[in-house]
């Protein structure tokens, strides 16, 4: 998913989101999932992959003006695109280029540092140059969904116009009643 944002008919900042990295230490120790669990429901999770603010947008504040804006919308475009329900979003920066400073005031929550290894092929390479990992739940249970150890129904798969009242349960013959067998 790409993002452009756009003041006074130019563009000052560009955003990608896609895939959550597949192991990161300090966010699987925070979320405190299971190695099936984690499996499972990484695909809630996305990565804030790319973030740019252009030489026209450096204004004070817009970096973090524009990734709030961002995140109270990416989820609903992630359901209305794909289908699927984003309940957290996670990034990388690197300490050596800068602080990360605009994810903190959009309300990220740093995690820790990665372990300095990146993956290529399907084989992790240790390279020693460690991110920081930021956090940021769009869902105010998000941990605990994830973490859960029975599927939450926001784990469910979306399905545009549902009619959870008339839903059928296993073995039934269209309809349950609480009453005497």
């Amino acid at each position: 998913m790409r993002y452009a944002a756009v003041l006074d008919g130019e563009w000052v900042a560009l955003a990608g989101f896609g895939s959550a990295v597949l192991s990161c230490a300090a966010r699987d120790r925070f979320v405190g999932w299971s190695r099936d669990q984690q499996y499972a429901r990484l695909r809630h999770v996305i990565n804030n992959q790319r973030f740019c603010v252009l030489p026209a947008g450096r204004r004070a504040n817009l970096a973090s003006v524009v990734l709030s804006r961002l995140l109270r919308r990416v989820g609903s475009d992630y359901l209305a695109v794909y289908g699927q329900r984003v309940l957290a979003v996670e990034t990388f920066t690197d300490p050596a280029r800068h602080t990360g400073a605009c994810y903190q005031a959009a309300n990220f929550r740093l995690l820790g540092d990665t372990l300095g290894f990146s993956r290529s092929a399907g084989s992790y390479h240790f390279h020693g140059n460690t991110k920081r990992v930021w956090w940021d739940p769009l869902h105010r249970d998000t941990q605990r969904v994830l973490a859960a150890a029975f599927p939450h129904p926001l784990l469910s798969a979306y399905q545009r116009g549902a009619d959870v009242n008339a839903l059928p349960l296993a073995g039934s013959k269209g309809c349950w009643r609480c009453c005497r067998g």
